[in-house]
C-alpha cells in the first residue's frame, strides 16, 4: 500500500514537472529558437523531394536541398506575388468606390434613424445627429491615435522589421543544413547515444508528434476545402463576380486560428443590411452559420480521431492551450497533452 502510494506521488510529481517544463519552454524557449524550429518543419515537408532527388536522381544531398528550396521559394514567391497583386487591384476599386459605398451606407443609416424618430416622436434628424458626430468623433480619435502609434513607434517598426529579417534569413539557412545534413546527424546521433531505451522513447514521442501534426494539418485542410465549396456556392447565388476568389480567401481565413471566417462575413452581412439587400445578408449568413457548424463539428471529431482523442479532450486541449498560451497554444494544446499521456503510460 505504501509502495503504490509512494508511486503514485513520484508521477505525479514528475507529470507536474513535465507541465512546468513544457509552460517554461513554450513561453520563454521557442520565442527564442523558433525560426530553427520553423526550418526544422519546413525541412521535414522538403525531406521526402529531397530523397527523391538523392536516390533517383543521384544528386547529392546538398545539391537535392538547394533545388528543393529553390522550387519552393519561387512557387511560394510567384504565388505571393500574384495574390498580393490581386488584393492591390481589389484595393484599388475599393478605393476608388468609396465614395458611392459611403454615401449608400449614409442613406441606409438617415432611414433607420429617421424610421426610429417617428416611431418614438422624436424631433427629425436628433439620432442621425448623434450618431453623425459620434462617428465623426471616432474617425477623429482614430486618425490621431493612428498618427501617434505611428510616430511614436517608427524606431520599433524598424528594429522589428529587421528581426524579422534576420528569423527569415536563420530560418532558410537552418531549412538547409536540416535537409543536407540529415545523415551526417543521424549517424552521429547513433554514435554518442549509448542509452537504447532513451533513444527508442525518443522516436516514439517523435513518431506521434509527427503524426498529430499531419492530423492536425489534414484536419485544417479538410475544413478549408468545404468551406471554400459552401463559400463558392453562396457567393455565387448573390452573383458576386469574384465568388471563387473570394471563397479562397475566406476559407484560408477560417483555417486561422482566433480569426475564422466571420471577420470577413460578419461585417459583409452588416454592410448587405444597410444597403438594403437583405436577401444576400441571408444568404450570406447562411454560408457562415455552415461553414461555422461545420468546424465545430469535424475539427474535434478529425483531430480527435487520428490522434486518439475524444472530441470533447480535443476540445479541451483546444481551449486550455489556448487559456495557457495564446493562439499558439490551439497548436500545442493537443501536443502537451499528448507528451503528458505518454510520459504517465511510460512511468
Amino acid at each position: 500500500m505504501k509502495k503504490e502510494l509512494r508511486n503514485d506521488i513520484v508521477k505525479t510529481i514528475r507529470i507536474a514537472v513535465l507541465i512546468v517544463l513544457i509552460y517554461i519552454g513554450i513561453k520563454w524557449v521557442i520565442p527564442l529558437v523558433w525560426p530553427i524550429a520553423v526550418g526544422a518543419v519546413i525541412a521535414k515537408i522538403l525531406s521526402p523531394f529531397v530523397k527523391l532527388l538523392n536516390e533517383k536522381m543521384r544528386l547529392p544531398e546538398c545539391v537535392s536541398a538547394l533545388i528543393s528550396m529553390v522550387i519552393l521559394t519561387s512557387v511560394a514567391g510567384v504565388g505571393g506575388f500574384y495574390i498580393f497583386r490581386i488584393l492591390i487591384v481589389q484595393l484599388r476599386r475599393l478605393v476608388d468606390n468609396w465614395e458611392n459605398i459611403s454615401a449608400k451606407i449614409g442613406e441606409r443609416v438617415h432611414e433607420i434613424c429617421g424610421y426610429v424618430e417617428n416611431s418614438f416622436c422624436l424631433g427629425d434628424g436628433t439620432i442621425y445627429k448623434v450618431f453623425s458626430n459620434s462617428f465623426e468623433t471616432c474617425v477623429k480619435h482614430g486618425k490621431e491615435k493612428i498618427v501617434s502609434l505611428v510616430m511614436n513607434n517608427s524606431l520599433s517598426g524598424f528594429v522589428c522589421l529587421v528581426e524579422i529579417t534576420a528569423a527569415i534569413i536563420i530560418c532558410v539557412v537552418s531549412t538547409y543544413y536540416f535537409l543536407a545534413g540529415t545523415k551526417e546527424g543521424s549517424s552521429k546521433t547513433k554514435t554518442n547515444r549509448n542509452d537504447y531505451i532513451f533513444k527508442e522513447q525518443i522516436k516514439l514521442m517523435e513518431s506521434k508528434i509527427n503524426h498529430i501534426f499531419k492530423a492536425f494539418f489534414r484536419a485544417q485542410i479538410i475544413i478549408m476545402i468545404i468551406d471554400v465549396i459552401v463559400c463558392f456556392v453562396g457567393f455565387a447565388i448573390i452573383k458576386n463576380p469574384y465568388s471563387l476568389l473570394v471563397a479562397i480567401v475566406v476559407g484560408f481565413m477560417d483555417a486561422l486560428p482566433m480569426i475564422g471566417i466571420g471577420l470577413i462575413l460578419i461585417p459583409w452581412i452588416l454592410v448587405m443590411l444597410f444597403a438594403g439587400m437583405t436577401k444576400n445578408a441571408i444568404v450570406l449568413f447562411v454560408v457562415f452559420m455552415i461553414c461555422y457548424i461545420v468546424r465545430e463539428i469535424l475539427e474535434p471529431k478529425l483531430i480527435g480521431e487520428n490522434i486518439g482523442l475524444s472530441p470533447i479532450m480535443s476540445l479541451l486541449t483546444l481551449f486550455a492551450g489556448y487559456k495557457l498560451f495564446g493562439i499558439i497554444g490551439l497548436f500545442v494544446g493537443p501536443f502537451i497533452y499528448m507528451i503528458i499521456t505518454e510520459d504517465e503510460t511510460s512511468l
